[in-house]
Parts: structure tokens; C-alpha cells; sequence
């Protein structure tokens, strides 16, 4: 059959499967623990990110309600020549009668929505209403303090969404005529 001192046929077989690799239970246990760990830092940089950009997303919104609001209180008080305070919900009126017959610039806190909403009056009629600060949680959140005698206007500004708030106080100086 063979050669003398060839191995047999069973010999070759034995051989051959003795041979064929597979994995231990040991190397299998080992490579899932490496895949679960893996897993797991995935999951965590995953979950930090979105994180990291709702709470960057809050603090823009916070931000352009401030940056938004600066600007037309700016233009509103350089327009203006009186301010009067209001009675809640309404802070305050800016007076730009030189712009046209009773111009007024009115800004009111709108309880339902959380925003602070500037007004434009012409002839004691509503004209034009919009927003310029979406996240104010409660009305004490915008103060309007007038100083007597010094044409001026000083304004604290608190916006708030989820886990960013930001305050900004504006000094607000009024047209001299």
C-alpha cells in the first residue's frame, strides 16, 4: 500500500484534523470582551456629542435672542425721544414722534410663548408686531429701568434654553433733540 516507512492513510488523517485551527472558549470570551469594551467607548463618544451639540445649540438660541434684541432696542431708544413705563405685561414705550404722528416703539412680555415681543404704534393703532427674544422663561426675566433726568434707558435681558441662560444688560441712550 504504501511505501515502508510512509504513514498510513488513518496516520494522515489524524494528522490533518489535528491540524484545523478554531477558536478556545477562552479566545472566544476574549474577543467579545474587546468588542463589548469598543462597543461601549462608542457609546459613550456617541452620547458626548449629542450632547455637546444640543447644549452648543441652546447657547446659540440664547445668544441671537440677545444679539437679536440688543439691535432693535438700540435703534428703538436712538429713535426715540421719551420712554414711558409700563404695566405688565407691558415694560415700557419708546416715543419717536418726529418719525410720524404718535410713533411708538412698544415692548411687552408674551407669557404664553416665553417671548419678548416689540410692538410698532402709529396713531395709537397697532402697525407691525415682532419677536426679538424667543427664550424668555418668566417676565422678570427683562427689566427696563428709565433714569430720570439722563435720557436713558437700562435694560437686563435674560434668555434661557435648557442648560444655557445668558444675561446681557444694555445701556440704552435716548435721542436728545
Amino acid at each position: 500500500m504504501g511505501q515502508p516507512g510512509s504513514p498510513s492513510p488513518l496516520a494522515i488523517r489524524q494528522l490533518r484534523l489535528s491540524d484545523e485551527s478554531g477558536l478556545s472558549f477562552v479566545e472566544l470570551l476574549v474577543g467579545i470582551s474587546i468588542a463589548i469594551g469598543i462597543a461601549g467607548l462608542m457609546g459613550t463618544f456617541i452620547l458626548q456629542f449629542f450632547s455637546a451639540t444640543r447644549l452648543g445649540a441652546d447657547q446659540m438660541a440664547v445668544a441671537a435672542d440677545i444679539q437679536t434684541s440688543s439691535l432693535w432696542l438700540t435703534r428703538d431708544a436712538a429713535e426715540a425721544s421719551s420712554f414711558a413705563s409700563g404695566a405688565s405685561p407691558v415694560y415700557g414705550s419708546f416715543s419717536a414722534a418726529q418719525l410720524g404722528p404718535d410713533r411708538t416703539y412698544r415692548y411687552r412680555y408674551d407669557a404664553l410663548a416665553g417671548q419678548l415681543v416689540r410692538e410698532v404704534w402709529i396713531g395709537g393703532a397697532l402697525n407691525s408686531s415682532n419677536v426679538v427674544a424667543r427664550n424668555i422663561e418668566q417676565e422678570a426675566d427683562v427689566v427696563f429701568v428709565e433714569s430720570a433726568g439722563q435720557k436713558r434707558v437700562s435694560v437686563t435681558l435674560t434668555a434661557t434654553s435648557a442648560d444655557a441662560s445668558l444675561s446681557q444688560i444694555f445701556e440704552l441712550a435716548l435721542r436728545v433733540d
